[in-house]
């Protein structure tokens, strides 16, 4: 029979079948097993009739999208009718609920699983050595723009491992670091508050001398976040640079 064969080639229902007969070693679990792979295989045959595709496997229909068309292809092997609410095989509406509620049941335990799964955070030793290793590429692709301003690639190499650095040197979402509009970077000064000492007076009497030093390493950017707030952005004096190789090349590059 054509349920038959669906039961030995699709990968799902035959590693079902094997796992229930481990299970169960009676004799007689041998026939309950048997028809349970065969009304697996009889709903994915209703399930491809239905899609018109006959490549899906018995894995994809498990998919929580694919529940509606999974239970429109019950409905069919049962025999449900809409207008008299009959049923006309019974026998196999109750094994097909009890799958249904099965299926429900394991989805819910994966959620469940998933939300419950402790989150891993990287180690300060990783982090060091990722930007390490970005900032080398980073200096590598720099050079060879520099001997050759018409090498694309090195310039997409820059342009990534730029972004990288300050989403990870500001510890910002991607969104508050790629949208940054170039008037805006040009705009801003570096965080020296010796360039308007009347204003900044006050403030450069409060910070320590480490921290004055500090201050004249960094150019300090103001952009525009989410939900329009305002997000500050510090550009070390290295990596600034690099930005200014970027902005320089960028009309050989992006026309």
């Amino acid at each position: 029979m054509l349920k038959n064969r669906y039961s030995k080639t699709d990968l799902l229902i035959a590693n079902f079948g094997e796992s229930y007969m481990k299970k169960h070693k009676r004799e007689r679990m041998v026939y309950a097993c048997s028809n349970r792979m065969g009304e697996l295989s009889r709903l994915l045959i209703n399930f491809r009739q239905i899609k018109n595709d006959k490549k899906i496997t018995f894995t994809e229909i498990l998919h929580p999208k694919k529940f509606d068309d999974v239970l429109f292809a019950t409905r069919k092997i049962v025999g449900y009718d809409h207008e008299k609410k009959n049923i006309c095989n019974a026998k196999s509406s109750y094994a097909f609920r009890h799958f249904l509620k099965k299926w429900h049941l394991w989805n819910k335990e994966l959620q469940e699983k998933r939300w419950n799964k402790p989150l891993l955070l990287a180690l300060v030793s990783d982090i060091k050595k990722f930007r390490d290793e970005v900032t080398r590429i980073a200096e590598g692709a720099l050079s060879k723009l520099s001997l050759n301003s018409k090498d694309k690639q090195a310039f997409k190499l820059l342009n990534k491992c730029v972004l990288s650095i300050l989403i990870l040197f500001n510890r910002r979402r991607i969104g508050d670091v790629q949208y940054l509009k170039i008037d805006d970077y040009k705009a801003n000064k570096t965080t020296n508050y010796t360039y308007n000492i009347h204003i900044y007076t006050d403030f450069e009497n409060a910070l320590t001398e480490t921290e004055k030093a500090l201050t004249k390493k960094y150019k300090r950017v103001l952009n525009s976040g989410k939900g329009s707030r305002s997000v500050v952005i510090l550009v070390p004096e290295e990596l600034g640079k690099m930005v200014d190789a970027l902005l320089e090349h960028r009309i050989t590059h992006c026309g």
